[in-house]
Formats: structure tokens, C-alpha cells, sequence
């Protein structure tokens, strides 16, 4: 856990798997801002799970107020680099902005 919080303050995208443990509360208490804050640092260094994931947090509330436009806005990042969840995730978005 501590080289992941050293990576992490240096701005490498390892802070994903910091952003993760702060999630899932594993090794750390749960903190879901503090796992936005590191996905967000994660997600600006182009790390493209980090990307899907703050998108997540944002479409959910889960440390944030709930912001569909930033979390169209990470998924499509996350979607453009390939990553199949973050393109299912969109479509879903898309789904629901529909209905």
C-alpha cells in the first residue's frame, strides 16, 4: 500500500490501484471521495480502468453528487481507448438518457 500512495503523489497512474483500495475499503477504510480523488488523478494520466470507474462514481453519487454529463464525459474517454466495459457503460448511459 505504501508504494501505491508514493506512486500516487507522484501523479503516475498507479493511483488506480489506491483509488480501488479506497473503494473496496481494502487495506484502508472505506473513503469513496478519497477514491474519486484518486481516480481522478489516475483517470487524467489516461489510465483507462480509472476512467471507467470515475465515471461510475459520478453516474452513481458514490463520492459525488451524481453528474451524468462527467460521467458520459469518462466513459467516453475510457470507451475510446477500447475498454469493453467503459463502451458498455456508455451504451447503458445512452439507454437511460433515452427513456
Amino acid at each position: 500500500m505504501f508504494w501505491d500512495k508514493v506512486a500516487a503523489e507522484n501523479g503516475h497512474a498507479e493511483a488506480y490501484r489506491l483509488a480501488l483500495a479506497y473503494q473496496l475499503g481494502q487495506g484502508v477504510e472505506q473513503d469513496n471521495q478519497q477514491a474519486v480523488r484518486w481516480y481522478t488523478q489516475a483517470a487524467q494520466a489516461h489510465h483507462a480502468k480509472a476512467q471507467r470507474s470515475l465515471g461510475a462514481m459520478y453516474e452513481g453519487g458514490y463520492g459525488v453528487k451524481t453528474n451524468l454529463q462527467q460521467a458520459y464525459a469518462w466513459y467516453k474517454r475510457a470507451a475510446a481507448q477500447g475498454l469493453p466495459d467503459a463502451q458498455l457503460r456508455l451504451g447503458t448511459l445512452f439507454l437511460k438518457a433515452a427513456a
